[in-house]
């Protein structure tokens, strides 16, 4: 729905003694919506009987500056949701305060919150304590980025383990999940899946600092593949699987490798040896 126009040009559209609801045609707007501006402005009309009184619309608008939901504001002053939300949409400037208040309230609650958590994990650093309350943490970040960084933790980093090697046995036994986890990535009854780094460390459950901290991150790059590989890779396992093989339609190579049709096109392209 339109815009509603400038206080002015409902003021003279109103003067030349039009009804309310042929200028809400002209403009384009609702009509109900432009009688509740007219009221909130100033602006004198002759309106029909009210069904919603001087009284009712001033403690809607109280109630959505104190940052009240609106379902909330329309059970309290017993109007219709949709009457509230018309009421915000007439209103000069609306969604200023009633945000305002709202984000007031919200970063408010949300400080206590992050508190309580520093008090709970005193040892725990900003990642450990985001990763606890990611919305809380968001809701600081926006809003009270000074608060945030003056009452979050301050001490450093532990100390890193000495950058000795590793036993044998240790790189060994993750060295062979990480092959158990490549291969796992290949099973004949499903779509492969692309053996990324992120992908390798969720099957062999260690972090990344585990992984990149042990020879396993530097043997690890044989085992991944990279994003062309492995359309390549489901390209030809679609192809093992159709009765035409790779000279199938794309759409239905791409159905089998659950890929999009242009990306199919696009690899068996650069087969032919067109890029184009």
């Amino acid at each position: 729905m339109a815009a509603l126009p400038d206080s002015h040009l409902i003021a003279q559209l109103v003067e030349q003694h039009r009804s309310l609801s042929s200028i809400a045609r002209e403009l384009g707007v609702d009509a109900h919506r432009l009688s509740i501006r007219c009221r909130l402005i100033g602006i004198p009309f002759t309106p029909r009987a009210r069904l919603l009184d001087n009284s009712q619309l001033q403690a809607v608008l109280r109630l959505l500056e104190e940052g009240r939901r609106p379902t909330e504001v329309a059970r309290l002053t017993r109007v219709s949701t949709a009457t509230v939300y018309r009421i915000l949409g007439a209103s000069p400037e609306p969604h200023l305060g009633i945000r305002r208040a709202a984000t007031s309230k919200q970063t408010a609650a949300a400080k206590r919150h992050w508190i309580a958590l520093c008090r709970k994990h005193p040892m725990e650093g900003v990642t450990s304590l985001r990763a606890k309350a990611p919305t809380v943490y968001a809701q600081l970040h926006r809003n009270a980025h000074a608060w945030l960084a003056q009452h979050s933790p301050k001490h450093a980093r532990a100390a890193r383990r000495s950058g000795s090697k590793r036993s044998f046995h240790l790189t060994r036994t993750l060295s062979l999940a990480a092959s158990l986890a490549a291969t796992d990535c290949n099973r004949g009854n499903r779509p492969p899946q692309r053996r990324s780094r992120y992908r390798l460390q969720q099957k062999l459950g260690i972090s990344e600092y585990a992984l990149a901290s042990t020879e396993l991150g530097a043997n690890s790059a044989s085992l991944t593949q990279s994003r062309g590989e492995a359309i390549a890779n489901r390209v030809d396992w679609a192809g093992r699987r159709l009765p035409t093989g790779l000279a199938s339609p794309a759409w239905q190579l791409g159905k089998v490798a659950g890929l999009r049709s242009i990306t199919v096109e696009m690899e068996l392209k650069r087969r032919r040896g067109d890029g184009s």
